[in-house]
């Protein structure tokens, strides 16, 4: 995959975000309930971006070392398949999505820490199905709650305490069949990115991005409640 290719993917998956175009139907299948339970871990090699584009391309960008860990569960309705954006059936509720995590990055002099987390605040979207195994949202688009933090972030005028609202998601790259990206944006009260950090399981290096992070996990797993 190249750099324009990855460029594309990115910004797709900023739309995607941005625009809620993942946020599966609200009229679920059945009554029955499920449960939705997630986690994803990266530690490594990352990119943070601290400016995107209107129509969701990154502007401004930095190679830097990070991790990012996050996990949590809630109930979820069953919505069928809605192609072609999402041709697979997805898991999906506004809020009641409790989860606990942390995100840590470093890049030249600057540094960010935060604690992620949500006490039912957040919404989450799940698919666990063909190419799409293990993918998840949490904080979606319009209509779904976010993720909270709250942390210290340290720029070159000092250091400051952050908070606000968060999404975290692990989505499959568009026009890709093995490269998943991780990606965690942090949105100011003003309701502006503060930054996003990005982990991928693939090797960029060769096109001036980093290299593969030395860990890339991620689960959903989706059960019938009783």
């Amino acid at each position: 995959m190249n750099r324009k290719t990855i460029l594309v993917s990115f910004a797709s998956v900023f739309l995607v975000l941005a625009t809620g175009l993942i946020v599966a139907p609200a009229q679920a299948v059945e009554t029955q309930e499920y449960r939705a339970s997630f986690y994803c871990a990266a530690g490594g090699e990352c990119l943070v971006v601290t400016r995107w584009t209107e129509q969701g391309y990154m502007s401004e960008w930095f190679i830097g070392r990070g991790t990012v860990a996050f996990a949590g569960s809630g109930k979820v309705d069953q919505n069928p398949p809605s192609p072609p954006m999402l041709p697979y059936t997805s898991y999906y509720r506004s809020s009641g999505i409790l989860a606990r995590g942390g995100v840590f990055a470093c890049w030249g002099k600057q540094m960010i820490s935060v604690l992620l987390y949500s006490n039912g605040e957040a919404g989450g979207l799940f698919v666990d199905e063909g190419m799409m195994t293990d993918v998840f949202s949490a904080g979606p688009g319009p209509g779904a709650g976010l993720v909270l933090y709250k942390g210290i972030y340290r720029d070159s005028s000092g250091t400051h305490a952050v908070n606000g609202k968060a999404t975290v998601s692990v989505l499959l790259a568009p026009g890709s069949t093995s490269i998943m990206i991780m990606q965690v944006s942090l949105i100011k009260p003003d309701n502006t990115i503060l930054l996003s950090i990005i982990l991928i399981n693939a090797d960029c290096s060769a096109i001036g991005w980093a290299h593969a992070p030395n860990y890339f996990t991620h689960s959903v797993r989706i059960t019938a409640s009783s």
